[in-house]
């Protein structure tokens, strides 16, 4: 049996955070996977045809705040969220260009959106990270997600 360590389970709430933040906001939903070997992850799921910049900030925002939930503290540098703030960095300086304060607004307010849909549906973070880790090739088909988003207690 293999053991998991701490960063991978990490990043296994982190791909978890994206893909529920996804579903409930109408992307569709691709593979999600994750690597033993370098405690990477990476989630598919494409937007609907009128995403919006914020829509866009909450998908980024929520792998780092699904990490969070995991109560596990990162190790060392934690790539994947580094990557997720300079993808929101990039697009709000773009979005916004020398209005800094516009952006750290926008920024919040996506950031508050991601985290109050994650805390009032833990049960599904908690669900989606599980399967990624209990799974022998530590990724979940779309079917898959989508099996597991239908809740038996109607948390999602």
């Amino acid at each position: 049996m293999e053991t998991i360590v701490p960063q991978l389970r990490r990043t296994a709430w982190h791909e978890a955070g994206h893909v529920v933040a996804a579903h409930l906001m109408g992307w569709t939903l691709g593979a999600a996977r994750i690597s033993p070997d370098d405690w990477s992850g990476s989630t598919e799921a494409a937007p609907p045809a009128c995403v919006t910049l914020r829509d866009h900030l909450v998908m980024l925002h929520a792998g780092d705040l699904g990490a969070n939930l995991s109560e596990i503290e990162a190790q060392g540098d934690d790539m994947a969220a580094a990557r997720d703030w300079r993808k929101i960095h990039d697009e709000l300086e773009a979005a916004f260009p020398d209005d800094n304060e516009a952006q750290v607004g926008e920024w919040r307010a996506a950031e508050k959106i991601a985290r109050d849909l994650l805390n009032r549906h833990r049960p599904a973070v908690e669900r989606i990270a599980e399967a990624l880790l209990r799974s022998p090739a530590h990724a979940l088909s779309g079917d898959q997600i989508a099996a597991l988003l239908v809740a038996p207690t109607g948390d999602l």
